[in-house]
């Protein structure tokens, strides 16, 4: 009597996207991403998650700076006395 084969899983979908920005206040900022890699029935196959940085284009990259920048200088007016 043989073995069952394993079904093979192949890829077909994303799942959850989480980018986590990091403006730090005395080190470089930093941009990371975790992404669900989903099969053909919705179950989660693989997690992949790395630097954000290398996947952005320089405009990309000016344009989170600025964001960042945006949202500490409002953290700083609205929180500190």
């Amino acid at each position: 009597m043989a073995f069952t084969a394993e079904a093979s899983r192949v890829p077909t979908s994303i799942g959850d996207i989480n980018l986590a920005l990091n403006d730090w206040e005395s080190v470089a900022n930093t941009a990371r991403f975790v992404i669900e890699i989903k099969d053909a029935a919705g179950a989660v196959m693989k997690v992949v998650d790395g630097d954000l940085t290398p996947h952005l284009t320089a405009g990309e990259i000016t344009t989170v700076q600025t964001f960042l920048a945006t949202i500490r200088a409002r953290a700083e007016s609205q929180i500190l006395p």
